[in-house]
């Protein structure tokens, strides 16, 4: 398939996503960087504020099911489906068990679409009965699944019953922030001569923002921690920061809508995260060249190299690696500079469109997974 026959292919975007997080950002950069025909369908109440905001920003068609059971929107997409005729469909699955355990796919081939991709992020998650049997199921139906790192392909064969040869790894990737305008965030508290340490995503048990504060407490006065997200833990988090008495140096920045002019003013960008695959946190600080401490799990490790482009942490030792690169700047700039280099070289998001157009051309000539 050359590049006019991409341009000719037709490929419906499909999620279910309750929320605008990283696999929902990975569902724009498909939506607005694929260089094929798109038509984006939402299946929810309604599409999340943020999401329809960066939607807004291309031209593609949108759709949106919501209302009724799930039998109901089920019939709709099924209906959707036959009347636009796409080559391929494709299903973005934030969690394991999303579009119905995965049952969209059945849906659309019944609905007479001969292609069938899905993306799996966060496969770790393990299975129970009702899953295990109804996604087995209908995975039957998918030519092929690609996941983000190679950490999450032996969960996808060992938890989830996949053949290994339906499975693609494409790592994330994003667009390259060197050279756009960052706007300066004088407003940012903590005055001058502070050590900024930042820690982006919503505020919830498995980000980590607690074990941040609790590491926080062991650092020196120097030391400020900027925690950029909403959630359902920042009630918890205040009272926190309260009771260890570091109300002037833990910052609730809220959502942060601008994240690379937010990571211009930070000094260290800190993944404390207990469930990640590859976040797209960790290449927008490498991207940016900010150094990277991040949980030594999942599919991190296949992002950072450990003391060159980053460096990999259990999170009860988060506050000794964290003084270690206060008290070492000229280490700070090396892994600065390294972190870039590797964004540049493998994760910048022409790579992941180019790999993802590869496995559509794959699996629309028939030489796809179930071959």
């Amino acid at each position: 398939m050359n590049l006019d026959d991409s341009l000719k292919l037709k490929v419906l975007l499909y999620s279910d996503a309750a929320y605008a997080g990283g696999a929902e950002k990975y569902l724009y950069y498909l939506a607005r960087y694929l260089p094929c025909r798109k038509h984006l369908v939402i299946e929810r109440e309604r599409i999340p504020a943020r999401l329809k905001k960066w939607l807004e920003s291309i031209d593609i068609p949108v759709t949106e099911i919501s209302g009724g059971s799930a039998a109901s929107r089920l019939r709709s997409l099924y209906r959707l489906i036959r009347d636009t005729g796409p080559d391929i469909f494709h299903m973005n699955l934030p969690g394991p068990f999303d579009a119905h355990y995965s049952i969209a796919a059945p849906v659309a081939r019944a609905a007479g679409v001969k292609n069938i991709i899905s993306t799996e992020h966060l496969p770790m998650v393990p299975p129970f009965l009702k899953s295990r049997v109804l996604k087995g199921l209908s995975t039957r139906f998918i030519d092929c699944v690609i996941t983000v790192s190679r950490d999450n392909r032996r969960h996808l064969i060992r938890q989830h019953h996949l053949p290994d040869r339906k499975i693609r790894v494409v790592y994330n990737g994003i667009p390259d922030p060197a050279g756009r305008e960052t706007e300066r965030k004088d407003h940012i508290p903590g005055g001058k001569g502070v050590f900024r340490v930042a820690v982006i995503g919503s505020l919830l048990r498995k980000k980590g923002q607690k074990e941040a504060i609790e590491g926080l407490a062991q650092l020196d006065q120097e030391i400020h921690l900027y925690l950029a997200g909403e959630g359902e833990m920042e009630s918890r988090l205040r009272e926190l920061t309260l009771k260890l008495g570091l109300e002037n140096r833990v910052h609730f920045m809220g959502y942060v809508d601008d994240i690379f002019s937010f990571l211009s003013e930070m000094d260290l960008l800190l993944v404390p995260s207990s469930i990640e695959a590859t976040p797209y946190t960790v290449i927008e600080g490498m991207a940016m060249g900010v150094p990277v401490l991040a949980s030594d799990i999942f599919g991190i490790p296949e992002v950072i190299e450990d003391g060159r482009s980053g460096i990999l942490i259990q999170r009860e030792k988060l506050h000794s690696a964290i003084r270690s690169l206060f008290e070492n700047r000229s280490l700070m700039e090396d892994i600065s500079r390294e972190g870039r280099k590797r964004y540049e070289k493998h994760f910048r998001v022409e790579k992941s469109i180019k790999e993802t157009m590869n496995i559509y051309r794959e699996v629309k000539a028939g030489r796809g997974a179930l071959l």
